[in-house]
């Protein structure tokens, strides 16, 4: 049917389903109420968070995004005078490192080998 927002569904019903003192909620009433509801609310089994938008904007992160933050790094340098914090850890040789040139700050560097 349709995807409504909370106050057209609450007024939907509030139309519909005022009263049923002289029989008038059919089931078709209740089917399309129904309907609009299941079609209105975020399903697990059927939708994703990429599905959840305001216009084009994403409200909740990619599957890219939400991979890259598994793999954030944590940093606190709070009450640490002077120090970065850590965004991003490398591993690589020591010829590697050698080679950067400018270590960057932010950088954690692991040296794999002994050379």
């Amino acid at each position: 049917m349709t995807v409504k927002t909370r106050t057209v569904l609450s007024a939907d019903i509030s139309t519909l389903f005022a009263d049923n003192m002289a029989g008038d909620i059919s089931e078709a009433d209740l089917r399309a109420v129904t309907t609009d509801l299941a079609d209105s609310q975020f399903n697990l089994s059927d939708d994703d968070s990429d599905a959840i938008t305001q216009g084009s904007t994403n409200l909740f992160m990619t599957t890219a995004e939400q991979t890259k933050l598994s793999k954030a790094v944590q940093s606190d340098n709070s009450g640490v005078a002077g120090a970065d914090a850590i965004t991003n850890i490398v591993s690589l040789t020591q010829g590697e490192y050698d080679a950067i040139g400018a270590p960057d700050s932010t950088t954690l560097y692991y040296i794999t080998d002994a050379s």
